[in-house]
């Protein structure tokens, strides 16, 4: 389970640091961006929250 969580940990981080240029470069929309950041968000507290941590 940790190593899920770091993961998922890992993923967000990277679409925080990578979305706002894709949305500048118009390879995805500002909506999507902010739609896959929150879903990953919610996976990580998900994630946490079972492991109780």
């Amino acid at each position: 389970m940790k190593e899920l969580i770091e993961e998922a940990r890992r993923e967000l981080a990277m679409r925080r640091r990578f979305y706002p240029k894709w949305v500048r470069a118009g390879r995805i929309k500002q909506q999507d961006a902010d739609r896959r950041i929150d879903l990953m968000e919610a996976i990580v507290r998900r994630l946490t929250r079972t492991a109780g941590v």
